[in-house]
Parts: structure tokens; sequence; C-alpha cells
């Protein structure tokens, strides 16, 4: 499969997954409870899946035109796409984080899914496929977009946030359904939409790569795995603020863990 095709068909799933969160909505309506479909959880981060799906297939084929186009002004709507990419994955990185991870991770019962152990356990690894694709989005907006080496890891960064919203659907969802009643999950739907527009104005008030690099260095669900970046030593793991005590490179480059 061509990644065009590839990039297509990942459209329509998460179209398709859009379509179901809309269905386990009007689900519970059914059932007796007046609730709005989009303000379910399962909606608004099934729509956020769908148009972050359309903004890697546009940049893709952007940057394809701009390498044989050349620079101008096709240089500048092209870091303007990236950037509109990256504000959407940070804005659902925390809305999701603090709304259904938090509510995983804040479960201690077992899941339905062997292969994924505990709730807890569910909730901590989507905390950490985001702040995974955090690094890569901060390595990508320091590395010459015009080099080959770019479009290369862009694909890596596509391939690993395709991943994580597969399983976000495949356990996050049906775990999440479980474990939360129809009002819990249109509460904790617009507390998402609260927290993502609240990111975006954030975002939108300072430097984008300023707040990566703050994202990056705050703690995932409130445990100190953040990764710290620092003009003298580059990218540290360790604790937020103060002492430094994760990993790093040792005066040869090589890297080193705690």
């Amino acid at each position: 499969m061509t990644r065009k095709k590839f990039s297509v068909s990942l459209i329509a799933l998460f179209i398709a997954l859009l379509t179901a969160g809309v269905a386990f909505a009007q689900g519970q309506n059914q059932q007796g409870t007046a609730q709005n479909p989009e303000n379910s959880l399962f909606y608004n981060i099934g729509n956020d899946h769908r148009d972050v799906a359309i903004l890697f297939n546009r940049l893709e084929t952007m940057v394809a035109e701009q390498d044989q186009m050349g620079g101008g002004q096709q240089a500048t709507d092209t870091q303007a796409l990236f950037d509109e990419l990256t504000t959407a994955l940070l804005a659902h990185g925390a809305a999701a984080e603090q709304t259904l991870y938090q509510t995983l991770a804040d479960n201690q019962t077992n899941g339905t899914m062997d292969t994924m152990g505990s709730l807890s356990d569910l909730g901590m690894q989507l905390a950490i496929d985001l702040h995974v694709a955090n690094l890569q989005l901060w390595e990508l907006r320091n590395t010459t977009m015009d080099s080959g080496i770019w479009l290369s890891k862009f694909r890596v960064l596509e391939d690993n946030v395709t991943s994580h919203f597969k399983r976000e659907v495949l356990y996050g969802y049906s775990e999440g359904m479980a474990a939360l009643d129809d009002q819990q999950a249109t509460q904790l739907g617009q507390q998402y939409q609260t927290i993502k527009q609240q990111t975006i104005t954030e975002i939108e008030s300072q430097d984008l790569n300023t707040y990566l690099e703050q994202a990056l260095c705050e703690p995932i669900l409130g445990e100190d795995q953040g990764f710290c970046i620092t003009t003298d030593s580059g990218m540290n793991g360790g604790q937020t603020g103060g002492d430094q005590t994760g990993g790093g490179q040792t005066d040869d480059g090589e890297e080193t863990t705690s």
C-alpha cells in the first residue's frame, strides 16, 4: 500500500470512528438520558483523530510538492501547516490526558484486554504515547524542513500517532465506555473541549516552540517522567525543575540513563 492510499484509508477509518462515537452517544439517549452527541468525550476525541489525520495527509502532500517547486511561499505555507498540526496534537494531548487518560489511570480494576493489564496501565501508556509524539515534534521543529531526513522523520511521527490513535480507540474507547456512565462521559467531554480551547489560547499567546518545550518538561499524569530541554545540556530526562537526575549525554555523546 502506498503512502497516499494509506493516508486516505486512515482518514476513512477515523470518519468511521467518529460515526461510532455519535452512535454511542445516541445509544445513551435511547436509554433515556438527555445528551447531545457532540458533548460526548468519545465523540470529541474521535473528531480530533479525523482532523489530525487530515492535517498529516495535507502536510505530507505539501512537503512533497515543496521539494519539487522549491522554497518561497510554498515553504511558508508548509511551516504554517506544520504549526497547525503541532498545535492540534498538543491540544489533543493536554485535553485527553486530563480527561480520558487520568480517568483510566485512577481506575485500579483490571481491564478486559489481558494484553493491556490494568486500566491504570492503559491510561499511563496512552499518555506516554503522546509525550513521545511531543518529543518527535520538538526534533522535527529543530530540523531543517527542506532536508531529506525531515520527511522520513515526519512519517515516523505519523506512524506513531496513528498507532496511538488506534490504541486509543481499540482500548481507550472500550475500556472508557465500560468504566464511565453516560453522564460522566458527557461531563468529561465538556471538560475536554474546555481544556483543549484553553491550551490553544495559551499556545497562541506565546512562541510555539517555547510552549512545546514547557510541555515536555511537565510530568506525565503526575509522575516524574518529563524531559526538560536546556540550552546547556540539551534534553534531559528527570524531574521538572530543580535538580535533573535523569538521562543525558556523556562528553563523547554517548547516551546515559538513570
